[in-house]
């Protein structure tokens, strides 16, 4: 039996990991905003704008980031923080595909990418040290740093299979999204013997 909690905590711990790179997507805007702003034929102003706005939504996203986790759990938060980034990056695609210039449009979608970012990333870091109350920092840091190694990692996947090819970067985005939620929402979880610090034990 504690063979099978070790593996799970193992399992949540590597599922965190990869929900992590999937959350520090929305940081890339820098490597597909050229393509973008120019295809809807916005101005460089504009670009800066929508910068501001995935900032916006990770960080007034925080708090009720936080409350969802508490009160749902980090599963159903992932499934939430992953579906805005899969409706973000779709909306995104066909906004591209389709030459929509529409900036509030934009702004909204990175705004969400950027609470599904902080949303999804918060539960990994729960989950993870949740799972190994006694070594917390240890646990923490693997989902903290594939969030920041995200952005550098895909900048990599992008430049080497995309190329200028903003479209494609964003549906792949989308899709990758999508498919690791479904994964992620079965594995990243507490398992029910670690929820809490054993007594005696700092926290």
């Amino acid at each position: 039996m504690a063979g099978d909690h070790k593996y799970a905590r193992l399992v949540a711990l590597l599922a965190s990991m990869f929900v992590s790179l999937v959350a520090g997507t929305p940081y890339l805007y820098g490597v597909y905003s050229p393509q973008l702003v120019q295809r809807v034929g916005l101005s460089t102003s504009d670009a800066a704008t929508i910068s501001v706005a995935v900032n916006l939504g990770s960080g007034l996203g925080g708090l009720p980031a936080g409350l969802l986790i508490d009160w749902a759990g980090p599963q159903i938060a992932i499934m939430l923080g992953s579906l805005c980034i899969f409706l973000g990056y779709f909306a995104l695609n066909k906004i591209y595909v389709h030459a929509t210039s529409s900036l509030p449009l934009i702004c909204f979608l990175m705004a969400l990418m950027g609470f599904g970012s902080v949303t999804s990333f918060f539960s990994c870091l729960k989950a993870a040290q949740a799972n190994f109350p006694n070594h917390r920092g240890s646990a923490g840091a693997i989902p903290v740093g594939a969030y920041g190694l995200a952005a550098t990692l895909f900048s990599i996947v992008a430049a080497k299979f995309f190329g200028g090819d903003a479209g494609g970067l964003l549906a792949f985005l989308a899709y990758l999204c999508g498919s690791w939620r479904s994964w992620d929402l079965g594995s990243c979880t507490c398992t029910p013997d670690c929820r809490q610090s054993k007594p005696g034990r700092a926290r």
